[in-house]
């Protein structure tokens, strides 16, 4: 029978991937002001990443900045 959770790991391990890239480069290129936040608003962003990365990717990669 069908199981969700192979799918649901596979979103998640992609998020996380994406998360930790996210909030080390990706936040900055939407929003230049968060290049000074500290690693407590970066761990804030974290879940955001994870479970939003979808959204996120493109509206990164649509934002045309890398840094």
């Amino acid at each position: 029978m069908f199981s969700v959770a192979p799918i649901l790991g596979t979103y998640f391990l992609i998020g996380l991937i994406f998360g930790i890239a996210f909030v080390t480069k990706g936040c900055v290129a939407l929003e230049p002001a968060s290049k000074n936040s500290g690693v407590r608003v970066r761990l804030l962003l974290l879940p955001a990443g994870v479970a939003l990365w979808p959204l996120l990717l493109l509206k990164w990669l649509s934002s045309g900045r890398t840094t």
